[in-house]
């Protein structure tokens, strides 16, 4: 398909419709009237541009530019567009283009270039490329070329160069769109362009068509409008002598000397300018058109040339601290507005939503302000001084409050007064505030300042006074402020719902008969959001608020099972949470009955703690709150009380339940939710015979905590264990990614770093390892062989706890799929993400191996092959022949059947080893255009980029594990030979058997041969046996039994479809050659030699695997149905069963 219209486009399409196109179809989508049309997508222009190798051709043209030197531009730009106009377009595409014109139903329409880069926030492709006007049918595909060619005028090639794009993928579509045959038009700037005042736009007009006034062929009527107050406040009559209109240019005579547009239509025009800033979020530069009576938008996109400063961002909370969350009833507007005044200076935002209301400050302001609060709090002089005016003002303003509240009837003085008195409330408490006090708390336990420890000893009465008069005024259906409020509505004859929805301003208003449409008090109700630059503050209302909402606080991640906050108050404890609502202001009974019905011991979780929660803190064993610093009541309260406290968790009450058994870490500042995780029976994960020396190493390394410190830097342990050819992990190894992306949350690049650390250190013992592979231990004797192993094994071993990055991958998918669920083909999108950016090992075995067979090409026969193929097979089979050895369990492939192998594949090697070579930067362009596309925040990219290298690091892994133990291989034989034992028999033994030279009898070693159990199920401990009852009964006690239910088998879908066929069960490569074209590939997982036959296999099915594994990634790209994870198809399936594939819903049914 090579067409869309605008309705099937929004702004996410930008590397299919270029940024007009995009933009035309998001605006389309958000009902902002568009004319009609559709979009010729790049993928047209692409598939000219491969034509013939046209594309090489125009690099090459291009590589000679030196866009300092004009006439080398002309020269490129005449060659390439003569290039293009010649280029014949194929008639799949011209067909669709001129099918889609006839659903238009237009005589003239408008051509329109649009660059897949265009009108982004950073570069304005805006006239740079070509338009065509008053387009017919018979000179619309003509146009359309040389819209295409317009990527290559002069100044569009200068511009690539200018701007640093050369290089970059650029591609243009077309947008062909019905024309307007407008009376009069013109652009709007919803910024002024001059003064960068964001509260005045400035619109421009013109009679006739508005390409003469974006091409500057005309001077413009301005108007200027002032957002907030819906008003023209200048206005600028240009005399136009002449307008472009249908038919060319044509006098306007008098007419010209009109002014174009009315007042009313000035400001009509302006709402509709100001809906689509808000649907984008940022300023922009619009083009319309007006014709019968209606403004129509014929293109919008960012205002380029503001200065950074002065363009509003799209805000996010990473950026802030949150202050407080509380249930606000109805009366978070109104206060929210008595705080502005206050918060303005603070830079706050202030959000409310489905009665949830919110406050943030920004980072840097926050510290700023702890700097001031060290200052306060180290000068005796200025602490009593903040104190005495502290009380002061609340024996003044309770008088005052008292006074005034006692009047039946108020005056504008008297409220305006009250409003003022509360402001100062706030202006005061929050000095008490941790953003205020907690770096000067630190400093007072790092020095001997005396003076600054005394003063914080009496901040604890200081506060407790503040807070108890903060409620006083607030806070209640008794507080002064709502009192005062209700009067002022009983005076004016408003409800006490309208009056909660008023600013402050606006209630001083009604004093001279002002009041507020119903319509604004009904949004504001809906939602509402403050902004504060400083200076001023701003309202969003209604669902634009509650767009912003969801914008604002998309940052924030939320990790389920480890919360982390700041510690207040050291030490460790488990207990069942007790929450503590945030709207108990409203209702102190309810609170009453809340801490009446909480035990002793439990946790208390509340958004903050004040002196009414007392009762509830004395009762419980450790305190978490959301918000708070080292000074807060909670954090002085544990202190007091020497119970584990951590403040600032942010999600606390949202997060955790009633009941819930945590463990409270006062000394890490974590919340661990204890499920029952460890009490359940441990799951299948793999289905695979491992030996026990290995299974050692992997165990032994799983069961030592300060290897997950290591590594990952975190503390963590899981059970885990091998049974009957069967690993198993218990449910709370998936924890493991939780905690590893709590890491990511408190220190950007957790997960990056260790995985380098994983990779250095697997480097180093490889070194090691290959020193070990190409020494003789038959000349340097058994002891030597000894030497060197237990070096080796000793580093080997903790290495293997890299398996562990596995669970990262469950996290990290979650949100992966979650950031492309809403794109038009997500799955493309996920294969797009996941496609390895680095090859691992077995790739570059694969493209080794193809290297070689264009060397063997005409031998029938290994003896055919000339002498230097022969040495290439033996040098692959020196650097690649571990990878079929399962671990060094098997011999490595013999040079005979590395040449069968060869011979196994298509007789093409050039051209499928190009081709292997040639996707990568396939892929990275189509991951380039991807993230254009999705435009990732630097939070969803940073998680993206963690999914790319996951999709590396769990090849390595095993790849490595793999390699290093077949390195060693030389050395466990002459070490056999000491024993009298077999390699096939030492491999049996364990490493302290081996290490410890330890005597086993051959019916032990036969008898592990058979089957053993070894498991960790308590930290830095083993079980190991052979003995088969005892195996059993280790099995029946720790782990599931997997059941399948009427011949079902469930996983996760990898890609989407439905198949039925034969299985065939692959293991090792040498059950590759069974698989037949329509067979279904069933295996413990796949790797990269799979490819030939998953190429022939009609879909795969897994026992391992989530959506960045070799499997899964391979689907995408094949597009077959693919599930992954069942943990048990290899065990419950067998050679020629016939299954039905259902990846639509992640089963496997067993038909025969």
């Amino acid at each position: 398909m090579h067409i869309k219209f605008f309705n099937e486009i929004s702004k996410n399409n930008v590397a299919e419709a270029g940024g007009k196109g995009a933009s035309l179809g998001e605006m389309t989508q958000a009902g902002i009237p568009v004319p009609n049309g559709f979009v010729i997508l790049s993928e047209a222009f692409n598939r000219i541009m491969k034509l013939d190798d046209l594309n090489v051709e125009i690099d090459s043209i291009l590589h000679r530019v030196n866009h300092e030197v004009v006439h080398t531009i002309d020269d490129a730009s005449k060659k390439i567009q003569a290039i293009i106009m010649k280029a014949e377009m194929p008639k799949e595409i011209s067909n669709e283009i001129e099918m889609a014109f006839k659903k238009l139903d237009a005589e003239f329409i408008a051509v329109r270039s649009s660059a897949t880069s265009e009108d982004s926030a950073d570069a304005a492709w805006a006239g740079q490329l070509d338009t065509f006007l008053n387009t017919t049918e018979n000179e619309l595909l003509e146009n359309v070329k040389k819209c295409w060619a317009s990527l290559f005028t002069p100044r569009a090639i200068y511009y690539r160069f200018e701007k640093g794009l050369h290089g970059s993928p650029i591609s243009v579509a077309v947008v062909v769109q019905k024309m307007i045959q407008s009376e009069t038009s013109g652009i709007a700037f919803s910024v002024h362009p001059v003064t960068q005042d964001t509260n005045q736009m400035i619109i421009e007009a013109g009679f006739g068509l508005g390409e003469a006034i974006v091409s500057g062929q005309v001077t413009p009527d301005s108007y200027v409008i002032e957002k907030g107050k819906n008003k023209v406040i200048d206005i600028n009559v240009a005399q136009q002598t002449k307008g472009l209109f249908k038919n060319g240019w044509k006098d306007l005579g008098e007419k010209g000397k009109e002014q174009v547009l009315t007042e009313g239509q000035v400001l009509e025009l302006g709402k509709l300018i100001l809906k689509i800033e808000n649907h984008y979020g940022f300023p922009c530069d619009i083009e319309w058109a007006f014709a019968n009576d209606t403004f129509f938008i014929t293109q919008s996109r960012p205002i380029t040339t503001l200065s950074q400063q002065n363009i509003e961002k799209i805000l996010h909370s990473s950026d802030y601290q949150r202050l407080f969350r509380v249930i606000a009833g109805g009366v978070a507007f109104h206060t929210s507005d008595v705080f502005r005044r206050y918060y303005e200076t603070l830079e706050t935002v202030l959000t409310v939503s489905d009665s949830v209301w919110t406050s943030y400050i920004p980072r840097n302001v926050r510290d700023r302000l702890l700097d001031e609060g060290v200052q306060l709090y180290s000068d005796t002089e200025k602490f009593k001084e903040y104190n005495d005016s502290f009380e002061d003002y609340i024996l003044e303003s309770t008088k005052f409050f008292k006074t005034i509240l006692s009047k039946e009837i108020l005056t504008r003085e008297d409220v305006e007064e009250g409003y003022s008195m509360a402001d100062k409330q706030f202006l005061l408490y929050s000095k008490t505030e941790f953003f205020y006090t907690d770096k000067a708390y630190t400093l007072s336990l790092e020095s001997d300042e005396s003076e600054l420890k005394n003063n914080l000893d009496q901040l604890e009465e200081v506060k407790n006074k503040g807070r108890e008069h903060l409620n006083s005024i607030f806070f209640g259906e008794n507080g002064y402020i709502s009192v005062m409020a209700v009067k002022v509505a009983k005076q004016f004859g408003l409800s006490e719902k309208d009056i909660y929805s008023y600013k402050v301003q606006e209630v001083l208003d009604l004093f001279a008969g002002k009041k507020v449409s119903d319509e604004e008090l009904k949004e504001r109700k809906n939602a509402f959001v403050t902004v504060s630059n400083g200076n001023s503050t701003k309202y969003v209302v209604g669902e634009d608020a509650k767009r912003f909402i969801k914008d604002f606080e998309s940052t924030e991640v939320i990790v389920k099972n480890i919360l982390h906050g700041v510690s207040a108050n050291t030490g460790k404890v488990q207990g069942k949470i007790k929450i503590i609502p945030p709207d108990y202001y409203f209702d102190f009974s309810v609170l009453e009955s809340i801490i009446e019905s909480m035990d002793q011991g439990d946790v208390l979780v509340a958004e903050t703690t004040s002196p009414e929660l007392m009762s509830a803190c004395k009762k419980a064993s450790a305190i978490i709150t959301d918000q708070g610093g080292l000074l807060s009541h909670a954090a002085i309260v544990s202190r007091e009380m020497g119970i584990p406290c951590i403040v600032a968790v942010n999600d606390a009450t949202t997060i955790l339940k009633d009941g819930m058994l945590v463990e409270v870490n006062g000394d890490d500042g974590t919340v661990k939710i204890i499920t029952n995780s460890r009490n359940k029976k441990m799951e299948v994960a793999v289905s695979r015979k491992y030996i026990p020396l290995l299974s050692d190493v992997i165990i032994g390394a799983y069961a030592n905590i300060e290897n997950y410190q290591k590594f990952f830097g975190c503390n963590f342990y899981t059970r885990c264990g091998y049974v009957s050819a069967q690993y198993f992990y218990g449910p709370e190894a998936k924890e493991f990614g939780d905690v590893m992306m709590a890491e990511e949350i408190k220190k950007k690049g957790s997960i990056l770093d260790a995985f380098q650390r994983i990779y250095d250190y697997g480097e180093d013992i490889r070194k090691e390892s290959e020193n070990i592979k190409n020494t003789n231990y038959t000349e340097f004797g058994v002891e030597k062989a000894m030497e060197d192993f237990s070096s080796f094994i000793k580093k080997f071993q903790p290495f293997a706890i890299s398996l562990m990055g596995f669970n990262i991958q469950f996290p990290i998918e979650d949100r992966v799929r979650k950031a492309v669920s809403k794109l038009s083909d997500p799955d493309n999108a996920l294969a797009v993400i996941t496609f390895p950016i680095k090859e691992n090992i077995v790739a570059f075995e694969q493209q080794n191996l193809l290297k070689i067979g264009s060397k063997i090409r005409e031998a029938n026969t290994y003896q055919d092959a000339s002498e230097l193929a022969k040495n290439q097979i033996q040098d692959h089979i020196d650097e690649f022949g571990w990878i079929s050895t399962r671990g060094g369990m098997s011999e490595p492939p013999n040079s005979k059947e590395v040449f069968s192998r060869i011979k196994e594949l298509d007789d093409d090697y050039e051209e499928r080893l190009e081709s292997q070579l040639l996707a990568h930067d396939k892929h990275q362009r189509e991951y380039e255009q991807l993230i254009k596309s999705i435009q990732p925040d630097e939070e969803l990219q940073n998680i993206i980029d963690i999914a790319k290298e996951l999709v590396y690091f769990r090849t390595y892994r095993t790849d490595y594990l793999n390699m290093l133990f077949f390195n060693v291989r030389g050395a466990l034989i002459e070490i056999g030979k000491s024993l009298d034992l077999s390699f096939e028999d030492v491999v049996h033994l364990r490493i302290d058997e081996i290490v410890g030279r330890k005597s086993v009898s051959r019916d032990e070693i036969e008898r592990r041969k058979d089957d053993y159990a070894m498991f960790t199920l308590e930290p830095n401990s083993i079980v190991f046996t052979s003995d088969p009852i005892e195996i059993e009964g280790i099995r029946e006690r720790n782990c599931a039994k997997v059941e399948i239910h009427e011949g079902l088998i469930k996983g996760n879908v990898a890609f989407k479809g439905h198949v039925t066929g034969r299985v065939v069960i692959v293991k090792t490569r040498k059950d590759i050659d069974k698989i037949k074209d329509g067979d279904i590939l069933v295996a413990p997982m796949t790797t990269p030699d799979f490819i030939v036959a998953m190429e022939r296999a009609a879909g795969f099915v897994t026992d391992e695997g989530g959506i960045t594994c070799h499997a899964a990634i391979v689907s995408r790209e094949l597009q077959k149905p693919c599930i992954i994870g069942t943990k048990v198809a290899t065990q419950a399936l067998h050679d020629g069963d016939l299954v039905e594939v259902d990846a639509e819903k992640g089963i496997v049914t067993i038909i025969k």
